[in-house]
């Protein structure tokens, strides 16, 4: 009775979900939840109980999972299979892989219920690791942001051009390798596509003016960096201030319009939460021979190959080298 209880409560919880989306309600907020957590979180779900990763563990994964998958999925769908990209099609790419992982988490007969294995005990310390962990997010974010304070548009040339990018697909509802702010539009090898299509995606999914919205992206990102850089530092040195000071420093980090840098939105600076992620998890998932984290791992570095695939190089020899 009480596992039925609770699926139904999924269920309903799912259908507000897709009528608020649908009518317009919160749609950015959701739209969001959608790119950067709940297909990410379904499959950890899916890969990992509460005994193999610890809450902030499973919250890296569940967004770097999630930004991967959106991509990945998207780019498959539409360049292989000639689906269309609309905010339509966008959610079913999105939706039906995380039904496949939460159809899974159910029907394991070694897991049980949705959310029962995931162990989220309240004690001080937790709530004050919590706290301060927020209050550096915070701070990462208008450090980076302090250059919209009176800015409301993309800052540098290479985000407009990235933002043109996305537009396109967009606006064509196509993956199209050619260069947008052109007239004649040559065509060209797009090789940071995956960027690119994430961005039309978060357009979509937010239903935003990708002008005025583009400039959230360079804070959103670096507080993500931020986080999952915490989560390797604070899990390969098993001390907690090691991973705050790793958040300070990154921070703190300096950007120019030269050298770019956090305050920028480009296909680099998008990768540095992807790379740090495949990092811990290659080399947590070799020194303990846990599957699931290689599988990660690897799903993840497909998504930055196709971001920016002179990182996901550098992150493919690193391990190589590592091994």
């Amino acid at each position: 009775m009480q596992k039925i209880k609770r699926e139904c409560i999924l269920l309903v919880l799912i259908s507000v979900f897709l009528l608020a989306y649908a009518l317009n309600v919160l749609q950015p907020v959701l739209g969001f939840i959608l790119l950067f957590f709940l297909p990410g979180y379904a499959l950890t779900l899916t890969l990992f109980s509460s005994k193999e990763i610890d809450i902030w563990e499973r919250t890296s994964l569940a967004i770097g999972l999630s930004i991967s998958i959106c991509i990945v999925s998207v780019f498959i769908a539409n360049y292989f299979f000639g689906i269309p990209v609309t905010s339509q099609t966008i959610m079913l790419e999105i939706f039906f892989p995380t039904g496949i992982f939460v159809l899974i988490y159910f029907f394991r007969a070694s897991r049980p219920v949705l959310g029962e294995d995931i162990s989220l005990s309240v004690t001080r310390k937790r709530i004050l690791s919590v706290f301060i962990i927020l209050l550096i997010l915070i701070l990462t974010f208008n450090l980076i942001y302090r250059i919209h304070w009176n800015y409301s548009y993309p800052f540098h040339t290479d985000e407009w051009q990235h933002m043109a990018d996305g537009i396109q697909i967009v606006e064509d509802r196509s993956i199209r390798l050619t260069i947008p702010y052109y007239r004649d539009k040559p065509a060209r090898y797009d090789l940071e596509i995956g960027c690119h299509v994430f961005l039309a995606e978060s357009f979509l999914l937010t239903n935003r003016d990708p002008v005025l919205f583009y400039k959230f992206f360079p804070g959103i990102f670096g507080c993500i960096s931020a986080f999952i850089l915490f989560v390797f530092i604070y899990k390969i040195t098993d001390k907690f201030l090691a991973g705050v000071f790793s958040m300070l420093f990154f921070a703190g980090l300096k950007s120019n319009i030269f050298i770019l840098g956090l305050w920028f939105f480009v296909p680099l600076t998008m990768s540095f939460p992807l790379l740090y992620l495949i990092f811990y998890s290659m080399s947590k998932g070799l020194k303990e021979g846990s599957f699931p984290l290689l599988l990660s791992a690897t799903i993840v570095l497909l998504a930055l190959a196709l971001i920016h695939p002179s990182i996901a190089s550098f992150a493919y020899m690193s391990i190589t080298l590592y091994l």
